[in-house]
């Protein structure tokens, strides 16, 4: 197997967040040359980085993050390419132009070209996102994963947050912050996401790659 390409954002000391979020840090607990062995402590918020929303992110009593299906974040995917500057919007009608006629892709990644400003603060500020109309069109294709490079499907002040729970409702997995999306030609790839298991939470950061298909 070969041709992996890592889509996944490092994550590293003072890193920006999303507004409101734990500040992430990276602390030294040991060294090699102190302690004889290497060691750090990591805190942050579960949010953060490339990472998974579950459904328990906004839908109550819905499933964990390590509750999730592992047949849904790895396989075949279709990659879309929709650029958007600041401010921009996906609507229905684009998702409709962009798909074949037909298409039954259970995963669909998003690219956007957003992902370029991770690792700036205008990373969460008026990022390109879906409209309700769109996340309720995505919700009814019996998708199992919808993939961004934007830090989430809706602006921070989503009325309701009625995108998250029109996707997050319908048991979307969804998958923010992905990096290296240009990497990876628009249609037919491979995708492997694997969030940290953590038990009752809403989201985990995950490690992301993907690959052409044909490998």
């Amino acid at each position: 197997m070969g041709g992996w390409i890592d889509l996944t954002h490092p994550l590293y000391q003072g890193m920006p967040v999303w507004p409101g979020d734990t500040t992430v840090g990276i602390t030294e607990v040991m060294t090699v040359e102190t302690d004889g062995c290497s060691a750090q402590r990591v805190d942050m918020g579960n949010h953060v980085g490339t990472h998974v929303d579950a459904p328990s992110h906004f839908v109550p009593k819905a499933r964990d993050v390590d509750q999730l299906s592992l047949q849904a974040m790895t396989g075949p995917a279709r990659l879309l390419s929709l650029p958007r500057e600041q401010g921009g919007v996906i609507s229905r009608d684009d998702l409709q132009a962009a798909l074949r006629p037909g298409d039954v892709s259970r995963r669909i990644i998003l690219r956007t070209g957003w992902g370029d400003r991770f690792a700036t603060p205008e990373f969460y500020h008026r990022f390109p996102v879906l409209t309700v109309e769109a996340a309720e069109y995505l919700a009814g294709l019996d998708l199992w994963l919808l993939g961004m490079d934007t830090p989430s499907p809706s602006p921070i002040d989503d009325p309701g947050q009625r995108i998250h729970k029109a996707l997050l409702g319908a048991g979307v997995v969804l998958v923010e912050s992905m990096a290296h999306l240009d990497s990876l030609p628009a249609g037919e790839i491979d995708v492997c996401v694997l969030p940290l298991p953590l038990h009752q939470a809403s989201g985990a950061p995950c490690r992301a790659i993907g690959r052409c298909c044909g490998y």
